[in-house]
């Protein structure tokens, strides 16, 4: 993140006069480009710390934030706009205010710390843009645990040639970012303890556990490979009903949340519900129209072997988890970690944070 260097920002700061500020404007910082003046999207504001040093707020675009406001100045609003402002209920009024976009703070001793809550991914291909490595880049990776800062390199052994086709490429830097992550400007490096706990099964265990599951799931495969499209439908509207009686709500994240806490309650009774539920709170393909009785639904051909073999490894995952299958290994900061498929956990001084 060379761009974002302490010393390259103090000589704008020193050489180029700041944004003029608007009339209507409460903000009095001052603002400076961080590069070609006419983006103005991409700048940067200049606070005091607390020894009274500068240090540099770099922003990228607009948020919009709610604030509470008043029953007038909800009335206003809407009266001029269908948007801008809401009503919570309970006499809560909320308006939209568009505020800068702040993404983190470079400090005098050339470290940029995190400090936004979202990083989207306009957020990443800017971030992209400074980091003043050749292959480099800031990505999101689910694998990963979230949005990475990752350097790589051509792998010899696994490229063909050197065409762009044939070429594979490997990780020689992983590090996640998150709010509080900060990274030395010079090297790109975390200056953070943190560290990554990369779950893995633990194969003594895990036969031991699914020895008892073994042959239901046969048995189960066998039964959803025999069924009809038709028969397979109107069970998992059986469950869908059980679940929401005579509501048709979209799948939101309450409705979901409420299809999985009932699934929950089904895995040791019964099996084929508990599958049911898992296909839909999963959202398995068309399993939500399919539970709702959606028309749209009967336009497509479905396979109830297809979405069995989908909730199949969902469940076989899940009862690893419940069963304490896995064991740790822990990878310390700024050590390449290897893509998961179980949940990636990072920790600074054994306090769990989320990557972005």
């Amino acid at each position: 993140m060379k761009s974002l260097s302490y010393e390259r920002l103090s000589r704008i700061v020193k050489d180029i006069k700041p944004y003029r500020k608007t009339k209507n404007s409460k903000d009095t910082r001052d603002r400076y480009p961080l590069d070609w003046r006419k983006h103005g999207y991409k700048c940067f504001f200049v606070e005091k710390d607390a020894n009274g040093d500068n240090e540099y707020h770099v922003a990228y675009q607009h948020v919009y934030n709610q604030v509470e406001t008043t029953k007038e100045e909800y009335d206003a609003i809407v009266a001029k706009q269908s948007w801008g402002a809401r009503d919570q209920g309970g006499g809560v009024y909320t308006k939209y205010v568009r505020d800068w976009h702040v993404l983190g703070i470079v400090r005098k001793d050339n470290t940029f710390e995190f400090t936004t809550e979202t990083m989207h991914q306009g957020d990443r291909m800017f971030l992209t843009s400074l980091t003043g490595v050749y292959h480099s880049e800031v990505v999101s990776s689910v694998k990963h645990g979230g949005t990475i800062y990752r350097e790589y390199e051509r792998d010899e052994e696994k490229s063909t040639s050197y065409d762009r086709w044939d070429t594979v490429w490997k990780d020689t830097i992983v590090i996640p970012l998150f709010k509080g992550q900060r990274i030395n400007i010079e090297t790109n490096r975390s200056v953070l303890n943190y560290e990554v706990r990369l779950p893995y099964v633990n194969r003594q265990r895990s036969k031991e556990v699914m020895a008892e599951y073994r042959e239901p799931l046969q048995i189960a495969e066998m039964f959803f490979k025999a069924m009809t499209s038709e028969v397979f439908a109107s069970e998992m509207q059986e469950v869908f009903k059980e679940v929401f009686g005579d509501e048709e709500p979209w799948a939101s994240k309450e409705a979901v949340d409420r299809m999985l806490a009932y699934a929950e309650t089904q895995i040791d009774k019964d099996l084929y519900k508990y599958m049911y539920a898992l296909m839909l709170s999963n959202r398995v393909l068309n399993s939500w129209q399919i539970g709702q009785n959606n028309p749209y639904y009967k336009n497509y051909t479905h396979f109830p072997l297809t979405y069995f073999q989908s909730a199949r490894t969902k469940f076989i995952k899940t009862i690893k988890l419940c069963n304490h299958v896995l064991d740790d290994k822990v990878y310390s900061a700024n050590e390449l970690y290897p893509s998961n498929t179980w949940a990636v956990r990072i920790f600074i001084d054994g306090e769990r944070v989320r990557a972005y």
